[in-house]
């Protein structure tokens, strides 16, 4: 929405109405200013105006803002749209009531996405109402250019409360999503908006996705199978020596949903496309290059590792050792840009990775081999341990110590006598920081885990009475 010149301070004649054009602060501080001059009694339609116009400034200025500000500032663009909706109303001024619902609308949705996931619903459901009343006025016929706008912002947040709610709510929202981003290409068609199209086919690709992974069976593989269809439509639109970002985002984007389609099936079909993610993924690394995309590069390999983690554990011969190794490599590649200091949740994550890659790789070898890379999987989930606080991070935490038990027990039967009782102290140590957190009343699943884990490593060291006791 367009913000127009307001009164007094904020006039662009007036000395300081120029500063406040280049300043925000300035400019809230005008239309402030103008609201106490006017009076809304006497001057019903430019006190609305101005509330309109120090709304859409808050809200801009809190877009650019991070944390609480932000929050701060688009709660106060919501009480000044809020109070011009007090003097506007469908039948008088139908297109401005309009537009600050859509503008209402629009705020929601930001602050939907700017506090934690239980708490944005709510924002995200009110941003759907308001542009759903929008609607009541920008009608098809009548305003179609709005129409077609207000249809793709109410998409966008029933996309966003899809992805922040579950069960039947989630999968409704998805699918009234998906109804309301079609309609927006009606008016936003590939031959005469192609720019508008396309952002919206990406999102209704994205669409396709979520509603593949919150629905089951055949029905969840064909949203997914929909979802592939719609970023290869995209796709057509974009090339890469034209806009390689764009190309490479979209690519990127249908890289992952083969991979959800190579998870979701069997057999041949599923090795077809986690083959299909890898290939695609790698063309994306042809553009996001470490040198001048080294964050969109080392995500891609980590998006890479776990479709080739997946064929490992799909094919066999020696076809499985090689994806495994090529899983090992994109881990590893990911870690030369990602560092503790700097990237910490991701550095955690990767070597935590890198840990089942490892262990998968253990899994396929013998001998000597097989021991190395195991004690290769222990160092990097120890290293992933280092960056996951068990304050705050607790299951985090806990999960990690599980994955270390499990390689340390494997070692405890890939080790000479003499290693034995070494690997067996860690491994109990391991298990006992578990489920100091995977409790057997709140953890169950885990907890049993842990107890099993326990019986076996004692097992192997030869160790029968402890072992028995846990297995009891």
């Amino acid at each position: 929405m367009r913000l127009l010149v307001g009164l007094c301070l904020a006039c662009p004649a007036h000395p300081r109405g120029q500063e406040a054009q280049q300043d925000p602060q300035k400019t809230i501080e005008a239309y402030r200013h103008a609201l106490q001059v006017q009076s809304r009694n006497k001057q019903p339609q430019q006190w609305a105006a101005t509330q309109n116009k120090l709304g859409v400034t808050l809200g801009e200025v809190g877009a650019a803002a991070q944390g609480s500000q932000a929050v701060s500032y688009i709660q106060q663009a919501i009480d000044a749209f809020r109070s011009a909706l007090e003097v506007y109303g469908p039948d008088t001024q139908g297109v401005e009531w309009a537009a600050t619902e859509k503008s209402l609308g629009t705020a929601l949705r930001d602050l939907g996405m700017r506090v934690e996931m239980a708490q944005g619903a709510p924002y995200l459901r009110q941003s759907a109402d308001a542009f759903h009343r929008a609607l009541e006025v920008y009608t098809r016929e009548k305003l179609p250019q709005d129409w077609a706008s207000t249809q793709f912002n109410l998409g966008t947040v029933l996309e966003l409360l899809g992805q922040r709610t579950q069960g039947p709510e989630a999968i409704q929202s998805l699918k009234l999503a998906l109804e309301a981003l079609r309609a927006s290409q009606q008016v936003y068609t590939r031959q005469d908006s192609p720019e508008q199209w396309a952002m919206v086919q990406n999102n209704v690709a994205a669409t396709l996705r979520a509603l593949g992974r919150h629905t089951e069976a055949s029905e969840g593989e064909q949203y997914l199978q929909q979802a592939a269809d719609a970023f290869r439509s995209l796709l057509e639109s974009y090339t890469r020596e034209r806009d390689p970002s764009a190309w490479a985002m979209a690519q990127n984007s249908l890289g992952l949903v083969l991979g959800d389609l190579g998870f979701r099936t069997e057999g041949p079909q599923a090795i077809q496309s986690l083959q299909l993610a890898v290939e695609t993924f790698r063309t994306v690394l042809a553009v996001y290059t470490r040198d001048q995309h080294p964050q969109d590069w080392a995500e891609t390999q980590g998006e890479l590792e776990i479709a080739l983690r997946e064929l490992a554990g799909r094919t066999e011969g020696s076809q499985t050792a090689d994806y495994a190794q090529q899983a090992v490599d994109a881990c590893r590649s990911a870690l030369s840009v990602y560092t503790r200091e700097q990237t910490p949740d991701e550095w955690a994550m990767t070597q935590n990775h890198l840990g089942h890659a490892l262990h998968d790789l253990a899994r396929r070898s013998e001998g000597a081999r097989a021991a190395e890379y195991l004690q290769q999987a222990a160092d990097a989930y120890r290293a992933a341990l280092q960056a996951t606080p068990r304050v705050g991070s607790s299951e985090n935490w806990a999960v990690l110590q599980l994955n270390l038990a499990q390689v340390l027990g494997e070692l405890i039967n890939n080790c000479d006598a003499a290693q034995k009782p070494k690997y067996v102290q860690q491994t109990v140590e391991a298990l006992n920081g578990a489920q100091q957190v995977f409790t057997e009343t709140d953890f169950p699943r885990e907890w049993l885990r842990a107890t099993n884990l326990l019986a076996m490593a004692y097992e192997s060291a030869g160790d029968r009475a402890n072992a028995y006791k846990y297995y009891e």
